[in-house]
């Protein structure tokens, strides 16, 4: 124990934390409650005198004897753990100094904290709740490092293209431009079924127009020989008339009266 050695406490540097209150490592609730006692520095006859002070507080009317049979090894953080019968060794045999003494010392910190004692304090369960949080927070970080770093070793490393000793691309750079390629002909494939397409709309609209005129030609060409036999018929008619006038002018002389009458007949 400390308080047998007679050490003072070491400075040791706090451990490697997460923003926790370095008065959890700097100044201990042991050491508040024994500066009341024994001060920031150990000091064995201080301690040895407070110790002789508490007995004599049971029954100050006592004799110095009983401090006497006090041992020398004892310490204020041994005081704690008394009990009556070692009162009784001490020279404490009546029942109300024993109890006075007891209620005293039960006030007084108990040898050294317990590492139980310490895990329960509630600096202690802060901080430990902090380690525990950011190991989760770290634990989640690796996790997606390692989904990442499996992801790249499941895809096939690059391979360069290596021409007379230059690269040129990676092997994700030519599949890339084969993608682009493949799109490239797909749309020039639209493209050019498209234009078939317009092509063939045109060529059949031009048909069609060939047919409409070729429809006007032959209807203008029927109308034209209606016409031309209209034309001739009444041409023959009218020289048939003319060659009958004559021919009766010149052979029915001799009754020109008659004559007229059978022409304008």
């Amino acid at each position: 124990m400390s308080s047998e050695t007679g050490m003072d406490y070491p400075n040791i540097p706090p451990a490697v934390q997460f923003s926790a209150n370095k008065q959890f490592h700097s100044h201990t609730q042991q050491q508040e409650q024994d500066r009341a006692f024994i001060g920031n520095s150990k000091n064995i006859h201080a301690e040895r005198e407070t110790i002789k002070t508490l007995m004599r507080s049971a029954n100050p009317q006592s004799n110095s004897s009983n401090n006497d049979n006090v041992p020398d090894d004892l310490g204020i953080r041994d005081l704690a753990s008394l009990t009556a019968g070692d009162l009784e060794q001490f020279g404490f045999t009546m029942p109300s100094e024993q109890n006075e003494l007891l209620q005293i010392f039960s006030k007084l910190p108990n040898q050294d904290p317990s590492y139980d004692y310490i895990c329960q304090t509630d600096a202690a369960k802060e901080y430990n709740s902090q380690i525990i949080g950011n190991c989760s927070n770290h634990l989640m970080y690796l996790r997606s490092s390692l989904a990442a770093t499996n992801y790249k070793l499941m895809s096939k490393q690059p391979e360069d293209v290596i021409v007379n000793e230059k690269r040129y691309a990676s092997r994700f750079v030519l599949e890339a431009l084969k993608s682009v390629k493949m799109i490239a002909e797909e749309l020039s494939l639209d493209i050019k079924n498209i234009e078939e397409f317009h092509d063939n709309a045109k060529q059949k609209q031009q048909q069609q127009e060939l047919q409409r005129k070729s429809q006007l030609k032959k209807c203008s060409k029927k109308k034209l020989n209606l016409l031309t036999c209209i034309y001739y018929s009444s041409l023959a008619l009218g020289l048939s008339c003319a060659t009958w006038w004559w021919w009766s002018k010149h052979h029915f002389t001799s009754t020109p009266k008659a004559n007229l009458d059978i022409i304008s007949f």
